[in-house]
């Protein structure tokens, strides 16, 4: 699998997990729905000062995603 299919299955699993769609995720994120939707769609890719200022995020599961984020991207 891909590094844009695997951050596609993270956020579509994120998704399903929380019951949010884009505009929720991307709210709780502290990000745009349209860059969500890029990540999904694999238009883009998030960028890694984006992942940091997630890693800092009070929240667990954001700090969560950020890892698996990081995972994903330093693993490819």
């Amino acid at each position: 699998m891909k590094t844009k299919e695997k951050i596609t299955a993270l956020i579509n699993e994120t998704l399903k997990e929380y019951g949010f769609n884009q505009e929720q995720l991307a709210a709780a994120l502290g990000i745009s729905r349209q860059s969500v939707n890029y990540w999904i769609n694999g238009k883009a890719i998030p960028k890694y000062g984006t992942i940091a200022q997630l890693r800092k995020n009070e929240n667990l599961w954001v700090r969560d995603f950020a890892v698996r984020l990081t995972m994903i991207l330093v693993l490819e």
